[in-house]
């Protein structure tokens, strides 16, 4: 007669308790996988959703709430996005009435409030600014951001409405952080007559993790999860690179570097501005990302006017 029927096996419970320790690591497993999964999600929502920073925004800032805080005459502008849809947006007159437009495209979880900063430099220069917000910022009627491709799009039609309310005039795009990005593909797709680019990247996923592990927030294996997604949505983000933009612009082009930025090494910066066939690179070494403009207005003036000049 076999032993186990005659006294407890001790296998028979070595198998059970490993029965128990494989169920608890399965349940440990789908727990650790959902859990990735709404981290990534809510990631992937704050990347495509940030705060609007909206008037009430501004106005809790201490920021002008439009362009008359700072001395300037303004009007809204008749613009419509890429989809027939009217835009919230600003035409400040500017004090060169032969100078060039600008139009300001703002960064990542900004809008045209923030914007405000470059007016002081540009409207000495120009004939007029335009300030907006982008998709998924500010007071814009999109909901999301895409990082790029919706928003070419958008300043391509902008610019189309621009040159046909400033007729005869060069039209200058201003971009900073991931507007600098922006206003490089844009540029070089639509075609300008020049491009400055403040504290920009070179690739928005390598900037994003730069600014997750800053900030101590998640990274792998959600970064990974949500570029897959955000490529998945928008294609032409696979492979996205700015240098390679910039390389394809038909104009000048200027690339502000801020020495003490976190998120754009020097290298970076540098690589756009050499990619460009007529491109120039200016240092601002005590500068952090998006600063340089606060920093010394006076300054950043007259290296957009040197720049300007040549045009």
């Amino acid at each position: 007669m076999d032993s186990c029927t005659v006294s407890p096996c001790p296998w028979y419970g070595y198998a059970v308790n490993m029965f128990d320790v494989v169920g608890v690591l399965i349940l440990l497993a789908q727990a650790l996988i959902v859990l990735v999964v709404a981290i990534s999600l809510l990631l992937l929502r704050s990347l495509t959703r940030p705060p609007r920073r909206t008037a009430a925004h501004a106005l809790a800032a201490g920021l002008p709430i439009d362009p008359s805080g700072m001395g300037l005459t303004h009007a809204d502008a008749e613009l419509k996005d890429h989809r027939d849809r009217p835009l919230d947006a600003w035409r400040v007159a500017g004090h060169l009435p032969d100078g060039p437009v600008a139009i300001v495209i703002h960064g990542w979880a900004d809008s045209r409030y923030q914007s405000q900063a470059w007016l002081g430099p540009l409207a000495p220069l120009c004939r007029s600014v335009f300030l907006f917000d982008l998709p998924g910022h500010g007071e814009s009627p999109h909901t999301r951001c895409s990082w790029g491709p919706r928003e070419i799009e958008l300043i391509c039609a902008i610019v189309e409405q621009v040159r046909r309310i400033e007729p005869q005039r060069r039209v200058l795009l201003l971009g900073y952080s991931m507007g600098g990005a922006i206003a490089i593909a844009a540029g070089a797709r639509c075609g300008v007559d020049a491009v400055v680019a403040d504290s920009v990247f070179r690739d928005p996923f390598t900037t994003i993790r730069r600014s997750l592990r800053r900030r101590r927030l998640p990274g792998w294996p959600m970064t990974a999860l949500v570029f897959a997604l955000m490529k998945w949505f928008w294609p032409s983000l696979r492979g996205f690179d700015t240098a390679e933009h910039a390389s394809r612009l038909a104009c000048p082009l200027l690339v502000m570097h801020a020495g003490l930025d976190h998120l754009v090494t020097a290298e970076e910066s540098k690589a756009i501005a050499d990619a460009a066939p007529q491109g120039q690179w200016s240092d601002w070494s005590d500068a952090t990302h998006n600063e340089a403009v606060r920093r010394d207005a006076n300054a950043y003036q007259q290296r957009l006017e040197s720049f300007i000049a040549k045009l």
